[in-house]
């Protein structure tokens, strides 16, 4: 389980580092980056459902993994709206994405 946890925590860090020093990056740049990140979410459920499949998992560790699934999930979701805003340079989208990082806070506050 360990092994699995430490795998996803790679992979997320990987993919939050679409945030870092935005402002230099060209919009070819961040779409292929946001490509990478939305890639290294879906691995992560991947990841969880064979962690899921584990004989005696503990409830607990089931209860969180529901959590992460549903916070990589949001992830995909927002990382998919902030590259379909650069594609169209538009704001459009600046609501759903706002409300979007906002649900991912919530689910980080109960991870």
């Amino acid at each position: 389980y360990d092994t699995g946890i430490s795998e996803f925590s790679s992979n997320e860090n990987e993919a939050l580092k679409i945030y870092v020093d935005t402002d230099s990056k060209t919009d070819r740049q961040l779409i292929s980056e946001l490509n990478e990140g939305i890639e290294l979410w879906k691995k992560n459920t991947v990841i969880l459902n064979g962690l899921n499949n584990i004989e005696n998992l503990p409830a607990e560790f089931l209860s969180q993994n529901g959590l992460l699934q549903e916070y990589c999930s949001l992830r995909i979701e927002h990382y998919g709206l902030i590259r379909q805003s650069v594609k169209e340079g538009t704001t459009k989208y600046d609501q759903q994405i706002q409300q979007l990082g906002q649900k991912i806070d919530s689910k980080l506050e109960a991870l």
